[in-house]
This record gives C-alpha cells, sequence and structure tokens, in this order.
C-alpha cells in the first residue's frame, strides 16, 4: 500500500477513515510525526480515540498530546474515555495504560483542561478520578484551583486513588501547606493521613512543618496515621535526634505497620547502625519475646553492618526455639560474619546431633555464597561437629561451595564416619569428576560404617558406565543382613551392571527391595525381559505407586508377554495407573488397529491425567493419530482439556480442512488462533477455509494476533 504523504491534508483525512486498519495505521504515524503541527487533524484524531485497533488509538493520543493546549477540543473525550465503566473489554493492565496516557495527553493540554478534570474528580467512577488526579499532577502548579476537590478525595476508601491525589497534591499544593497543616486536625483517620502523605511526598520542601509533627507525635493514637507519621518525618528531613528515638520506640510496637516503617527509617536515619544497633543487642537479651523477634528484624535488615549483633542473635536461635526463625533470618542476611560464629556454635560435641536439619545448616542455605570462606576454614577444624556442620554446608550451597572440592574429597576419608558420610553426599553439589569419583567410592564400599558405604552407593549413578567395577561390591551388599544396605545396593545398580539382573529379579520376592528392584529393572530396558513373568504376577497385588512402577518397567522390556497385562491395567481403577499404561500399551502392542482403538477410547476417560496421557501418546502412532481428530476437536469445548488438545493437534500435523474451518468458530481466542495458524501453514490447499480467515480478518471484536495471523494465512494460501 501507498500512502500520500506530501499531498494535501484531505488525502491523510480519507486515509483515517479507511476501512484497512493499517492505512490508518500508518496516516496516524505521518500525522504524529508533525507534533504541534498537526491541529488541522484535531477532529479526525479525536475520531481515531475510539478506533478499535491499539497502535492507532496509541497514535492518535500521542499526536494529541503533542498539539498540546490548542487541543482543549479533546478534553471532553480524554476524559470520558477514562471511565472504567465503559472499557469495553480492556484487560485490568489495557485499562491502566489507557488512563495514564489519557492523563498524560490532559497534561499537555494544559491548565484550560483544569474546570473539566475538577469535574471529574466527582465522578462516581473511581478510575475516572484516579486519571483526573494524575492530569492535575501533569499541569503542576497551574492547577490551584483544583486543590479544594482534591482535598475531598483524600478520605476516599479506595487506596489507590488516595495514592495518586497524595502525589497530585505534592506537586500541586507545594506553596500553600496551610490547608495541609491544618488535615493534621482534621476527624476523620484517611484526612489525617493524606495530609502526611503530601507532606512526605513533598520531603524536604515540607521542613518547616515538623514542628506540628513533633507535637502529633505525642497525641496521634491510630496505628495506621502514627506510620504514616514516622514515615513523613524521616522524608521531609526531620532532626534526626528528634526522629531516632521515635524510631527505637516504633521498632518495638505491636503494630506490624508501624514496625516496618521504623525499621526503613532507621536504615536511613542511622545507616551504618552506629547508634541504633547497641540498643538492638540489649533487646535482643531481652526477656520479652516480642522485644528480640523485633531486634532480629532490625539486625537483619542492616545486614552486613551488624556484625556485633551476631554472638546474641546465634543465643536466640540456639536457645529460643520460639523466636530461632527470626534470629535465623537476621544471621543469613548478615552473611560472612556470621557463618564463623554459628559454625563454631555447633562444636564442640557429639557429631550425631549434627544433620540436615539443624538450624545452622538451613542458614548457610540462605546466606550461599558468602558462607564459603568460613566453610572452607571449618573443613580443617579439629573439632569433628564443625567439620561435619562445614560438609553439610557446602552440600547445601550446591555450585557455590565448588572451592571446597579438594577439602571435601579429603574428608571422604575422615576420621569421623559422620563426616566420611556427609561428604559423599558433597560430591555431586562440588561436581567431582567421575574418574577422581570411582576411586573412593571403591574405597568406601568397604568402609566398616555402614552409613558411609550407604551414602558411598547413592553417588554411584553419577559414574553412569564407569561404575561397572563396582558391581561385585553391589551384588555382594544385595545379599547383606542390613535391610538398609540391601536397599542402596539395589537402587545403585546401572544400566552398565548386567550381571545383577538376575539378583534383582529374585529381589522381586522381597517386599522391602521389591519397588527398588522394579525401579532398578527398567534401567536396563528390553535386556530385563527374564523379570517380566514375576512383573506380570505381581502387578495385581501391588499398591497403586508400584503397579506404576511395574507398568512403566513391562514397557521398557518391550516383550510381547506384557501386552494382556498392560491392556488390562487401562482399566485399573487407579487413574495414576491407567495413565501410565497408555503409553505402556502403545509401546508394546503391535497391532495398529488394536493401538488406535485403545488410544481413542482411552480420550473418553473420567480423568483428566488419562485423556491428557492418551493424547501426548497420539503422536506415536504416526499417520493413524489423525483418525482422533473429531475427538480432539470435541475435546476443545472442554475447559480443563482444552490446552493439551490444541497442543496434540499442532504435534499430529492436523490437516483435516473442515475441521480446521470448525475450529475458527471456536468461542475459546486459542482454538481459533490454533486453526487460523494451522491453515497457514497447509497453504494452498487449505483454499476451502478462505472465506472464513477474511471474516476472521476483519472482524475488529478478535484479537490483534488473530487478525494478523488470518491475514498472514491468507496470503499463504494465495488469497
Amino acid at each position: 500500500m501507498t500512502l500520500v504523504l506530501g499531498g494535501a491534508q484531505e488525502d491523510l483525512r480519507k486515509q483515517l477513515g479507511s476501512a484497512n486498519r493499517e492505512v490508518r495505521r500508518e496516516a496516524t504515524v505521518e500525522i504524529r510525526k508533525m507534533g504541534a503541527k498537526a491541529k488541522p487533524y484535531l477532529s479526525e484524531l479525536i475520531i481515531a480515540l475510539d478506533d478499535p485497533d491499539k497502535q492507532v488509538w496509541y497514535n492518535a493520543i500521542a499526536a494529541i498530546s503533542a498539539i498540546g493546549t490548542d487541543a482543549a477540543e479533546a478534553i471532553p473525550v480524554l476524559i470520558k474515555d477514562m471511565d472504567s465503566r465503559k472499557e469495553r473489554g480492556k484487560r485490568t493492565a489495557e485499562l491502566r495504560q489507557a488512563v495514564h496516557r489519557n492523563a498524560y495527553a490532559l497534561g499537555c493540554i494544559g491548565s484550560v483542561a483544569v474546570p473539566s478534570l475538577i469535574e471529574a474528580l466527582h465522578s462516581e467512577d473511581v478510575i475516572t478520578r484516579q486519571g483526573a488526579a494524575k492530569a492535575l499532577e501533569y499541569i503542576g502548579d497551574k492547577a490551584q484551583e483544583a486543590i479544594p476537590a482534591l482535598y475531598e478525595n483524600l478520605s476516599h476508601p479506595h487506596a489507590e486513588l488516595r495514592a495518586d491525589v497524595v502525589s497530585a497534591l505534592s506537586v500541586i499544593a507545594l506553596q500553600s501547606t496551610e490547608k495541609i497543616i491544618a488535615l493534621l486536625d482534621a476527624e476523620k483517620l484517611l484526612e489525617r493521613q493524606g495530609a502526611l502523605l503530601v507532606l512526605g511526598k513533598m520531603g524536604k520542601a515540607a521542613e518547616e512543618t515538623t514542628g506540628r509533627l513533633f507535637q502529633m507525635t505525642e497525641s496521634e493514637k491510630e496505628p495506621a496515621v502514627r506510620a504514616s507519621l514516622l514515615e513523613t518525618l524521616v522524608a521531609i528531613h526531620a532532626d534526626r535526634e528528634r526522629v531516632y528515638p521515635l524510631l527505637m520506640k516504633g521498632v518495638q510496637d505491636a503494630d506490624a505497620g508501624i514496625r516496618h516503617v521504623a525499621v526503613n527509617g532507621l536504615l536511613i536515619v542511622d545507616p551504618e547502625g552506629r547508634r541504633a544497633l547497641p540498643e538492638i543487642i540489649v533487646l535482643l537479651k531481652s526477656e520479652d519475646p516480642i522485644a528480640r523477634q523485633f531486634a532480629a528484624s532490625v539486625a537483619g535488615s542492616y545486614g552486613e553492618t551488624a556484625a556485633e549483633a551476631v554472638p546474641a542473635l546465634v543465643a536466640i536461635a540456639n536457645d529460643k526455639p520460639a523466636d530461632s526463625r527470626y534470629a535465623r533470618d537476621a544471621l543469613a542476611k548478615i552473611g560472612t560474619a556470621a557463618a564463623r560464629e554459628m559454625i563454631r556454635s555447633a562444636g564442640p560435641g557429639d557429631t550425631a546431633q549434627i544433620t540436615r536439619e539443624h538450624w545452622v545448616i538451613g542458614c548457610i542455605a540462605k546466606m550461599g555464597a558468602a558462607a564459603t570462606p568460613e566453610l572452607l576454614k571449618s573443613l580443617e577444624s579439629k573439632e569433628a561437629t564443625m567439620r561435619l556442620v562445614a560438609v553439610l554446608g557446602c552440600t547445601a550451597i550446591n555450585g557455590e561451595a565448588a572451592p571446597a572440592m579438594e577439602m571435601i574429597v579429603r574428608s571422604c576419608a575422615d576420621t569421623d564416619a559422620r563426616v566420611r558420610a556427609a561428604a559423599f553426599e558433597a560430591l555431586p553439589a562440588i561436581e567431582v569428576d567421575r574418574d577422581r569419583l570411582l576411586p573412593l567410592i571403591e574405597v568406601a564400599l568397604e568402609d566398616p560404617e555402614p552409613s558411609v558405604r550407604i551414602s558411598a552407593m547413592a553417588q554411584i549413578s553419577y559414574l553412569k558406565e564407569a561404575g561397572k567395577p563396582l558391581a561385585p561390591s553391589l551384588l555382594a551388599m544385595m545379599g547383606d543382613s542390613s535391610p538398609e544396605l540391601r536397599k542402596a545396593a539395589v537402587r545403585a545398580i546401572n544400566s552398565q551392571m548386567d550381571e545383577a539382573i538376575p539378583q534383582l529379579v529374585k529381589s522381586l520376592d522381597d517386599e522391602t527391595l521389591r519397588a527398588d528392584a522394579i525401579e532398578s529393572l527398567g534401567r536396563f530396558g528390553t535386556r530385563a525381559q527374564p523379570a517380566v513373568s514375576k512383573l506380570v504376577e505381581i502387578l495385581p497385588g501391588e499398591t497403586s505407586e508400584t503397579r506404576r512402577r511395574i507398568i512403566t518397567t513391562m514397557s521398557l522390556t518391550g516383550s510381547a508377554d506384557v501386552v494382556a497385562a498392560l491392556a488390562g491395567a487401562l482399566k485399573d481403577e487407579d487413574a495414576g495407573c491407567r495413565a501410565a499404561a497408555v503409553s505402556a500399551y502403545l509401546k508394546v502392542e503391535k497391532d495398529a488397529a488394536a493401538k488406535i482403538s485403545v488410544t481413542l477410547s482411552m480420550l473418553d476417560d473420567s480423568d483428566i491425567s488419562v485423556r491428557r496421557a492418551a493424547a501426548d501418546a497420539l503422536p506415536l502412532l504416526g499417520d493413524r493419530a489423525k483418525e482422533a481428530t473429531s475427538k480432539l476437536v470435541k475435546m476443545l469445548q472442554v475447559d480443563t482439556d482444552r490446552e493439551f488438545a490444541i497442543e496434540t493437534m499442532r504435534r499430529i500435523s492436523m490437516s483435516s480442512i473442515p475441521d480446521l474451518i470448525e475450529i475458527l468458530e471456536n468461542p475459546d481466542p486459542s482454538a481459533r488462533l490454533f486453526a487460523v495458524q494451522r491453515l497457514g501453514q497447509i497453504g494452498p490447499t487449505a483454499g476451502d477455509a478462505a472465506a472464513s480467515l477474511k471474516t476472521l480478518a476483519q472482524d475488529d471484536k478478535q484479537s490483534e494476533k488473530i487478525r494478523g495471523e488470518a491475514q498472514h494465512a491468507l496470503r499463504r494460501i494465495g488469497r
């Protein structure tokens, strides 16, 4: 398309009235470029504010903003368009954007809009009032006559409106604070709070009001107003010597809002904590649990500068279970300095007391890399408890403990069994090379302590094929008298250890090993066929969770002997088993007709997980999957099934033109979008859909995405 950009104004006017969206878009772009010189097109731009196309609307309102004071004619329409009761299907985010841009345009028009905006501040629609307040803020000190109407809205129940009014007053009333100060004595809570927030927004410019505000701290009773009062005193740079004690008192207040404001205020008034921290430490040692909790929150807010509070925080974490969470959070925020004291607090003592659940380990996990320097030092401690904490801590922070690799490896030979066991658990976190891991595990499998052997076996999976030499040791432990060792050995068997298959089959007779043996057998795939008869035998009597594992393992064997059992599992009372059986059956059944028959029937299952599994399995059927098209189209009517039905139709490259045309009429936009895109992919042979696609492309009620894709599809089809 070609625009006549250098011709008469009439050309652009015609283009603005075109039925073609692209023509309207390009016309508004050209007018927008004119800036203030676009005044001759104002009437057309006002009409364009009602255009269904977002881009046309955006260009039109931007052009009106650029015209500025000469665009007064647009004021009524701009205000009317902010009314949320006439949002015409806009989503919340779109409505907010529209109100913001309308307000900006009104601000650009300037003081001539003030009378209309004052009227809008009395609208029944809250969003219109918000837009009016924003526009007045843009106009600034030229909107003085709007101050009374803005004050009236300070006590409105809508919080977002009050916030916009506060912002507007902080700009417009900067030179006339008498009314604001008078409102500090207002009967209404929201008026007093609003006045405080306006003064706070003014910042240092409102410093002259500090005397009145300090007086107010002695008389105000309402928590919400007291919180705003503290916030305002800090914001207007009131005398810190007078503000500080008020903040310290606020930190201990029973009201959460006041505490929050007080803590934030302390960080501004005393950013390094030189004055606050000594008092905070005293509070940490208080007999009052509430005081301790508040003090811990403040110490944590100071971060690494609160190092002197660490001993008191550690004492709380160790001795005061009810307050421990607050202390741990604070220690994690303080970082490295806290890590040292925390680790020391764990020893000396019995390593049996140190587990992954110990509060120090949890705190180190939150702290992350900041704990690494102290963990490295503690790995060389003479105290076993500290070494154990360090190893568990390295595991807790995962890859951030990589610098500790060599020390962790050495810890695999520690004199304390718990440290050795923990060290093996830490090896994956520090990503030890497989070549180094194998000899470590070989030694550990001979360790006299069962816990070390169990921990070492858990790491064999990381070796993959390199772990094959360990098979004899694992087979020996599968016959150990310890149930825990036998279980760990069965779990450790990997797909390279074929010699373990007979022993795994035998383990199916042991109820304590059965679930793990089933899992391990699945790793061997078709080589696990010796287990098939036993798996078929035990399937009916197992728990639903174990039945699911058996179903999956049977399918991996690829044996024809499991077909009948899997067909039975399709009727299992447990939906999870039926869902697992769908793909399992399709993997082993050779009869194509039987496959499609089963899949179609499972698409009608009463449980969504089974229907989803059947849909996911359809691509396994190749071209025959398209026989399920009609069922998939029906599933589009079901809210819970629509998403995976669309995805399945996409995966099987659905090509039925009549069905796709039917989907173009689906009430759900995601379904229509799929059909439009699929028809475009099919191309010229989808000509029968051209009429329906043209209808969509020209329908302003459709989303911009659907209209654009419909146009693209028509080009691909050749229409």
